[in-house]
């Protein structure tokens, strides 16, 4: 702005809106001989340290204008990172906590099952056949656990691969369901399927698909209340059903 532009002109048509003239009041007003203000210009989107300094008995002042623009926009860059840092501990420190819990929960019962096994000598038929099959179920468990495990640090390099082949859905979601029926189990929750024989195979995963389902199921389970239902329901989508089939989850 050329010097001609300010005369006449009230100070606070530098910055209107900003606190600016009320700024300069105060500075006056003050005992205070110097102060400092930062000032966010709207219009040409800049920002400004504006330091102040009285003289001639404090009658008049000095004030500059500092461009801080490009500080402003580092100091709001690094907060930034500092808040999705601190996110990022946040679902870290969430994740190990699930982790541990989901990891802990298959070893008590092959634990449990392990200890009956080798301390009843003559344990009903039946019966250790159960315990044979749980502690099969709660392997498993444990193996896709640490599948997923290594699939997260495999994204995390890039390195995931798909092993692309004609999938039916239908055994996806019942081997899924199998693996987590026993989760299900002792919160008294049910799993009901409703699986349409006319869903055709598709292209996918097998494995990948699977531990979508899983994960579906997983979180169902650990969501709902003692005693309720899951259930799960595959259908064509009527709207696409050239084109896709669906997995309803309710």
């Amino acid at each position: 702005m050329s010097p001609e532009a300010f005369v006449g002109q009230d100070i606070g048509f530098l910055a209107n809106g900003n606190g600016f003239r009320e700024f300069v009041q105060e500075f006056f007003a003050g005992d205070e001989s110097e102060a400092l203000y930062e000032l966010k210009s709207i219009s040409a989107d800049r920002s400004y340290l504006i330091v102040a300094q009285k003289y001639d008995q404090n009658k008049a002042a000095f004030l500059i204008g500092i461009d801080i623009t490009e500080q402003k926009r580092v100091e709001e860059e690094l907060r930034q990172k500092t808040e999705e840092l601190a996110e990022i501990n946040r679902v870290k420190d969430e994740f190990l906590a699930v982790l541990s819990h989901e990891l802990r929960t298959p070893m008590h019962n092959l634990h449990g099952w392990a200890q009956l096994l080798l301390s009843e000598s003559e344990m009903d038929e039946a019966l250790k056949i159960e315990g044979l099959e749980t502690i099969e179920r709660n392997a498993r468990l444990q193996v896709r656990l640490i599948d997923d495990l290594l699939d997260l640090a495999r994204m995390q390099k890039g390195e995931m691969k798909l092993e692309i082949e004609l999938v039916d859905l239908a055994s996806v979601i019942r081997s899924a369901a199998d693996t987590i029926r026993l989760s299900a189990e002792t919160k008294g929750i049910q799993i009901q399927l409703h699986l349409d024989a006319t869903v055709s195979n598709v292209l996918g995963d097998a494995i990948r698909l699977q531990q979508v389902v899983w994960n579906l199921l997983s979180n169902a389970i650990k969501f709902s209340s003692k005693n309720e239902s899951v259930t799960e329901i595959l259908r064509c989508s009527s709207f696409y059903k050239v084109f896709t089939q669906s997995i309803f989850f309710v």
